[in-house]
């Protein structure tokens, strides 16, 4: 027998598709159990288990006699990650990753401060290992990335602020986007940001707390101005040549 989560998830995904999308524009009414059932070639059991997921992520919501109905966007549940993946891979991405930018200002830099208050020497250390790792990857875009990730997931673990944390770990994703984006500039390296972290390292080190933010915040709000670039410039039509 088919596993039971096997038979929704495909349905439930591809109905979050057709949400985010716009196929199933807000304020209006999905198909009934029954037509939903018949396309995808599953159960009323599995239509319904999928449509309350989605009802709980804030995309749908049922009313008894009058179906079923999409919900606009100001009540979806934005940091759900399966909501935020379908945006990231079929919706609004580039208003995402600006988004998540925006957000990272406001959280990264506090985060970096409470780091150099607030972590043991221990931790210190071993963040100080990260960074000459790091030093030692700058000609390995693949690596060097996944270092970048590492430090400011450390960073995040190290600021001691559970929900600031667990925000960080939510925008994964978006934020590997971003850096694979950015990492196709011509001409970007890993020096800049290498040389951005060691900042935020020094001051963390030296128990700096107000370097720490700022250093912290130049480096996302470089982060950000690459982004931009990145992205309206694969907004703006290439020139024709006669």
């Amino acid at each position: 027998m088919a596993n039971h989560d096997s038979m929704w998830m495909p349905f439930a995904q591809e109905l979050t598709v057709r949400i985010v999308t716009g196929r199933y524009p807000a304020g209006s009414l999905i198909p009934t159990e029954t037509q939903l059932g018949q396309e995808f070639d599953v159960s009323r059991t599995v239509v319904r288990e999928g449509t309350k997921v989605l009802a709980d992520k804030g995309l749908l919501i049922s009313r008894r006699g009058l179906g079923t109905r999409v919900l606009d966007r100001s009540e979806w549940r934005t940091f759900d990650p399966d909501v935020l993946s379908v945006r990231l891979e079929h919706g609004d991405r580039d208003v995402v990753l600006r988004e998540v930018l925006v957000l990272r200002r406001s959280i990264e830099p506090e985060l970096a401060a409470r780091t150099a208050e607030l972590a043991a020497q221990e931790d210190l250390d071993a963040l100080g290992e990260l960074i000459e790792r790091s030093r030692a990857e700058q000609r390995n875009p693949k690596a060097f990335r996944l270092l970048d990730a590492e430090f400011h997931a450390r960073v995040a673990e190290l600021g001691q602020n559970s929900l600031l944390r667990d925000v960080i770990k939510i925008l994964e994703q978006p934020i590997a986007i971003q850096r694979e984006l950015t990492g196709q500039i011509p001409g970007a390296g890993s020096k800049v940001p290498q040389q951005q972290h060691e900042a935020v390292y020094r001051c963390i080190a030296h128990r700096d707390a107000e370097g720490a933010r700022q250093s912290m915040l130049e480096h996302i709000k470089w982060a950000e101005e690459r982004l931009d670039r990145v992205l309206t410039a694969r907004k703006t039509p290439a020139k024709r040549t006669r």
